[in-house]
């Protein structure tokens, strides 16, 4: 998808109306996704302020369809999968990317994976800032989403782990509600 058609802004004081009724995918069944409508309603334009993070929006006849916060971090974890070449650094400099979200009006329609590889290019392109990784702590429920984008790798070996907890919970929780309406349980 385009993103030609969208207007992107640094968030301020002069869009906040256009935010006030964004809500992004998932949020009324997830409280995690109702954690980002929060951000960017009532924390994002302080962050912008104080310099913790940037907020940028695109809108779409002046409403936010979506929105993303970057900061600067460096990864210093050392079970980091890195080549030999880079082994002998203490930290690694990463873009962070803090926040991302896609209005639900807007889920399936491929603004999200485009925001996503112009974030990418733009670090990769930016000659003042050197950036070797796009950081980021995805709720559970976005990692296979991420993982989508050929560019994204699993850097940290605890992730397997997380996945799992994620898949087993989603199961039992699955299993439940099955059992709840009164379907038999087959296995």
């Amino acid at each position: 998808m385009p993103l030609k058609k969208f207007e992107k802004h640094l968030l301020s004081e002069k869009w906040q109306e256009s935010i006030k009724d964004f809500d992004c995918v998932g949020s009324k069944d997830n409280s995690n996704f109702e954690k980002l409508n929060d951000f960017l309603k009532n924390e994002a334009l302080r962050y912008n302020q104080e310099n913790y993070s940037r907020t940028n929006i695109y809108l779409e006849n002046g409403t936010c369809v979506a929105y993303y916060s970057l900061a600067m971090n460096a990864i210093k974890d050392p079970r980091i999968n890195i080549e030999d070449d880079y082994k002998s650094l203490k930290s690694y400099p990463a873009l962070f990317l803090t926040r991302f979200a896609i209005d639900k009006r807007y889920h399936k329609s491929g603004i999200g994976k485009a925001i996503l590889n112009e974030i990418i290019k733009h670090a990769y392109e930016n000659k003042e800032i050197a950036s070797k990784f796009l950081f980021l702590d995805a709720y559970p429920e976005s990692i296979s989403w991420y993982l989508g984008n050929p560019l994204f790798t699993i850097l940290y070996s605890d992730m397997a782990e997380r996945i799992e907890k994620c898949c087993e919970a989603r199961i039992i929780k699955e299993l439940n509600v099955r059992l709840k309406k009164g379907y038999e349980l087959r296995i």
